[in-house]
């Protein structure tokens, strides 16, 4: 591919990736963050694939066989999964609604690390960094906003706290602790004026105090890690003895191991770090453990955990977090990924991980100068990784944790091996690059179709129902639930309209819908209680509702006392 086209190309790409984490639509939608980014996130995904990933899959398939194998055996195991869940089919392949990360998410994920595997240019990838900090400085300048004057948004913000472009406190604040690593590494690489330095300092004080705003501690925990790196790469750079550097890692080393004892409740750090809801993860993280060792060879369903975690939970749960807490995720990326998908899923999850911690440190190895894409790429994968294990995949950040693994399994390639700029190759990319620009438009706008036809439905069926709903249109809004390719039933809606029916004296419908959500999802706990207190339900529907809910909830005793 020439230089000229890859520019043209990586542009756009970062341009994309940025509007993925920013975009935010709340016209006629209950869920104005993760509808709207799996759209968006199809349209760059099968848009990046066309242009940069079918021009090199024979150059994918000699340099980079492991990962394009490992992302193959990935979605086939999420289909095989899907096939073989008790959970709708519909569930898995779009998503829970309010999380949307099923297997079209997934699959645009793989789509986006091949395409990226497929970038030759020292500045294509600057270009993703610098994509990565425009979106962060759109939510540091939009979270400054909303502390001074109020949230111009019109979200239901249930927090009471900054949410950014994510919609939840904790994922603005893992977010802005990864962009304060990936600032810290401009700051000390890149040569620029004395006012420019100034302006990123105060970004950087900016998005500690808007951390501390959100009240989520894992922002901060971030902040350690990105800035511990980056004194890492500056000391290694600035002093060729090693002493510095080695007191660094085994000071770091310490720290971090009264750090990790802190989250768990125990020793000096554990009144500043410990929190209550880690006790409420660790019962997520065994339930879901518990999902992936039953069903070990295809896992429980893709975004099925909530189906599933009353019945997994452990008695423990019963004191904290209660009988009364659910969770639909298990609030760590890989302990989900073998709930959904048993021990395959989890193998092919690590994959990219791993070989770009391994591409990490060959390059550590071989490479001493300053390096700021380096830099910024190791500072900004670490702090995603970290926060990936005690948090939930949510589309505009994990975006940039598969984008960053991409970026580090191919940085050798591009930057240490060279093998790319082979002279004997000009020529042939050259014609390859003539053929490209004739076809860029058709096959950008080709792809771009086929994402929207694929993507667009959640979305639409999210706008089909709330606006039928603002409308207060009865008849409309039970129409709103019947079902299509571009209208898909979800377990939410159905409960939603369940409930509204019933308290606005629509007991008929009310009824209907529980046969229908029942039907729909079996395993869903809230279609089977709704069906039992629906007013319009026989006894016999009663006493089947009842026997449903002491199954999926076997520990809750309440349900056997009705």
């Amino acid at each position: 591919m020439r230089t000229t086209n890859e520019k043209r190309i990586s542009s756009c790409l970062a341009f994309g990736l940025a509007g993925i984490t920013i975009l935010v639509y709340t016209h006629k939608v209950s869920d104005p963050v993760n509808s709207p980014k799996l759209l968006l996130l199809g349209i760059v995904a099968f848009s990046s694939a066309s242009i940069l990933l079918i021009p090199n899959i024979k150059y994918l398939r000699r340099n980079f066989r492991i990962v394009t194998i490992s992302s193959l055996l990935m979605f086939a195991s999420m289909i095989f999964s899907a096939i073989q869940s008790n959970s709708p089919f519909s569930q898995n392949w779009y998503g829970v609604q309010g999380r949307n990360t099923g297997i079209l998410a997934h699959l645009a994920f793989i789509l986006l690390t091949l395409s990226i595997l497929g970038l030759k240019e020292k500045k294509s990838f600057e270009k993703i960094i610098y994509g990565f900090l425009f979106a962060g400085l759109v939510n540091i300048l939009y979270c400054l906003w909303v502390l001074l004057f109020g949230d111009f948004i019109g979200w239901n913000n249930q927090y009471q706290s900054l949410l950014g472009t994510f919609g939840n406190p904790n994922f603005i604040s893992s977010f802005l602790g990864i962009v304060f690593g990936i600032l810290c590494a401009y700051l000390i690489v890149v040569k620029r004026s004395l006012k420019e330095y100034l302006v990123v300092i105060v970004l950087m004080a900016l998005t500690v105090y808007e951390i501390i705003e959100t009240n989520s501690i894992q922002g901060l925990l971030l902040v350690a890690i990105g800035l511990y790196i980056n004194v890492f790469f500056f000391l290694r750079n600035q002093f060729k003895k090693t002493i510095l550097t080695n007191l660094h890692l085994i000071v770091g080393f310490i720290i971090g191991s009264l750090g990790i004892f802190g989250i768990l409740g125990k020793g000096p750090f554990a009144s500043i770090i410990y929190q209550e809801t880690f006790e409420f993860r660790k019962q997520y993280w065994l339930a879901g453990i518990k999902m992936g060792a039953n069903f070990p060879l295809q896992g429980v369903g893709i975004d099925s955990y909530g189906d599933w975690y009353r019945q997994m939970r452990s008695p423990a749960a019963a004191i904290a977090p209660g009988l009364g807490v659910v969770t639909n995720v298990a609030h760590n990326v890989y302990i989900d990924a073998f709930a959904n998908g048993g021990f395959l899923l989890l193998f092919t999850y690590l994959v990219p991980p791993i070989l770009a911690l391994v591409s990490a440190i060959k390059v550590i190895n071989k490479v001493k100068e300053l390096d700021f894409i380096f830099i910024a790429l190791v500072s900004g994968w670490t702090t995603y990784q970290i926060q990936s294990l005690i948090s939930i995949s949510q589309i505009g950040l994990s975006i940039w944790g598969w984008v960053f693994s991409a970026m580090l399994i191919a940085y050798p390639k591009v930057f240490v091996e060279k093998s790319i700029h082979d002279e004997s190759s000009k020529l042939k990319r050259a014609r390859s690059s003539e053929t490209q620009s004739i076809l860029f438009a058709p096959v950008i706008l080709a792809s771009m179709s086929l994402a929207i036809t694929l993507y667009s439905p959640p979305l639409l069926a999210d706008n089909k129902w709330t606006s039928a709903y603002l409308e207060k249109d009865a008849e409309k809004l039970y129409e709103s639930l019947n079902p299509g390719f571009f209208n898909p039933n979800n377990s939410f809606m159905l409960a939603q309209g369940i409930q509204i029916f019933e308290s606005n004296k629509f007991p008929e419908k009310a009824h209907a819908l529980a046969l229908i959500a029942t039907r729909f999802n079996s395993r869903n706990f809230d279609a089977w209680q709704l069906l039992y207190y629906s007013s319009n339900s026989s006894p016999q529907e009663r006493a089947l509702a009842k026997s449903k809910m002491i199954e999926l909830d076997p520990l809750n005793d309440e349900w056997k006392n009705l």
